[in-house]
């Protein structure tokens, strides 16, 4: 059995989910689905823009075992990055509403090494961290 801690991005509940499968993948205050990640998220995609002075935005796209997807919006100056938003199903929020730390970091490590981002602050967690390279 699992002690989960979630978080609800549309209404801001946070809860615990116990048990030995995933959870539902809704919030159950709103029945919103913009809640925590069920399992590992798995990436799918990516999406790059910048400019001459090395400012831009890296997007992730990731599902969920229930095929939810997740955009991940790191925003960037040369090589530190910012996540800055989360997009569930559509549903954008600010990465600063998360008070819950997704397991994401291994996950995007991939990504911003591709192109160059050695350093990520995740509001998430609060915590800088150093992204290793590829």
């Amino acid at each position: 059995m699992t002690i989960t801690p979630l978080d609800c991005l549309q209404c801001g509940t946070q809860y615990t989910y116990i048990g030995v499968g995933p959870h539902s993948a809704e919030c159950p205050d709103c029945e919103s689905t913009c809640v925590s990640p069920v399992g590992e998220l798995r990436v799918t995609d990516n999406d790059y823009w910048s400019v001459p002075n090395g400012t831009g935005e890296l997007r992730i796209y990731t599902v969920d075992e229930h095929e939810r997807s997740f955009e991940f919006r790191v925003g960037f100056q040369k090589n530190r990055g910012t996540l800055t938003t989360i997009t569930i199903d559509g549903t954008s929020v600010s990465a600063k509403q998360c008070s819950a730390a997704w397991p994401i970091q291994d996950l995007l490590n991939e990504s911003l090494a591709r192109y160059g981002i050695t350093e990520l602050t995740n509001p998430m967690n609060s915590t800088n961290t150093t992204t290793q390279s590829q």
